[in-house]
């Protein structure tokens, strides 16, 4: 039977958003049976084109409104979006009828997913729900939320498949929402791993790539003091570099270098020059719906590299549950401890022993081929997960 699988997303496939890159290497593993057409739902025009590959077009929710859009009412412009709901529904129902689409996928970051919900209703085929994120994070204050919330209960219950991107969001929106099956699908690796970095002596550097959230200032002010008192108290070469961007009072920062930011595979020759792989996560409470249950794909990339991992944030979070024993953790902005968490990542025993179970953790649960051939069994209907059952 041929498939076409209806994608309603709220970001162009190629944007650089974390959704956009899972969805951009399940995309790369598309069974032969199977086509796709992208519904882009938003409010403003993006710098990226539609991609022609994923039929993808792109469909106004509403005019834009300018200026206001980036002021502190800007979360409200929102508000006049059912008033423009029927053109755009009938729009993405004329081209999901073109491609002929056998199911409806969605990551819920907006409203748009609830529309698509509906749109699958109406014709008669399956919604497949895939949450990433909660919504109480992406959408703190905007007045559509308690609505979004109430929809996104309705999907839980009402598709015919939920993807979720960690074990601890399924257990979470079970308790929620109510026990449904679910399977966990996230980022994934092209190849097993199996090449370990060599340990280079006197030397510490700790790497970042990415951006820096504005949540991880604290753990990089204690990030920065464990350095400083390493290189006082001991006789390494100690740096730390980022691939990407930092706050410019951390950027100025002597024992920081900064490089510019690139396309991950054109970076690989960073990894044969660092020696402690840095994953930040924001130990405030306030910031426990960013933490508690997404996984970062920057956490997948690390996994495969071949270096120790260091893991600092909450010990809740679901990356420190993930992780385990395949990275080092601090769960705490005390520099003391976490400089004496960074050396334990030198000594080649335990360096092996947590690089070793990084690569055991990459290959059970972050192989691209093994998370691809599960999304598109759910989106396709060869394949229905158990009930999960938990405590």
């Amino acid at each position: 039977m041929h498939h076409t699988i209806g994608f309603v997303n709220q970001a162009p496939i190629q944007s650089m958003s974390g959704t956009s890159r899972i969805l951009r290497a399940l995309l790369s593993k598309i069974p032969g049976d199977t086509d796709t057409v992208t519904a882009m739902l938003s409010h403003q025009n993006h710098h990226v084109k539609p991609d022609p590959t994923y039929h993808e077009q792109y469909l106004p929710t509403r005019p834009h409104l300018g200026r206001i859009e980036s002021t502190r009412f800007g979360k409200y412009c929102d508000l006049i979006e059912p008033l423009y709901l029927g053109k755009m529904m009938a729009d993405m129902e004329s081209l999901f009828r073109k491609h002929h689409v056998t199911g409806v996928h969605a990551v819920p970051h907006g409203m748009h997913f609830a529309y698509a919900h509906e749109l699958a209703k109406r014709l008669q085929v399956p919604f497949y729900l895939n949450v990433h994120d909660e919504l109480s994070y992406n959408l703190a204050g905007n007045p559509r939320l308690p609505e979004m919330e109430r929809e996104l209960e309705k999907a839980w219950r009402g598709a015919a498949g939920r993807i979720v991107i960690s074990e601890a969001m399924g257990k979470e929106y079970c308790r929620r929402f109510g026990e449904q099956p679910y399977v966990t699908v996230t980022d994934g690796l092209s190849e097993s791993p199996t090449r370990k970095r060599p340990l280079v002596k006197d030397r510490l550097y700790v790497y970042f790539m990415g951006t820096q959230h504005l949540s991880y200032v604290p753990n990089f002010v204690a990030l920065l003091q464990a350095l400083e008192k390493i290189k006082a108290e001991t006789d390494l070469d100690v740096k730390l570099i980022s691939r990407g961007w930092l706050q410019p009072e951390l950027a100025k920062h002597p024992l920081v270098e900064m490089r510019e930011p690139r396309p991950e595979k054109e970076i690989e020759s960073d990894f044969d020059e660092v020696d402690v792989l840095y994953l930040p996560l924001p130990t405030q409470k306030e910031y426990e719906s960013f933490y508690k249950f997404s996984l970062s794909t920057k956490l997948v990339t690390y996994l495969g590299i071949g270096l120790p991992m260091l893991y600092h944030g909450p010990a809740d979070a679901a990356a420190a549950t993930t992780l385990g024993s395949a990275a080092l953790h601090c769960h705490n902005l005390d520099a003391t401890e976490l400089a004496a968490t960074i050396l334990t990542g030198l000594n080649p025993e335990k360096r092996d022993a947590v690089i070793d179970d990084a690569f055991a953790l990459a290959r059970r649960q972050f192989l691209l081929d093994d998370n691809a051939r599960t999304f598109w069994n759910m989106l396709t209907g060869n394949a229905v997960p158990e009930l999960q059952k938990h405590a």
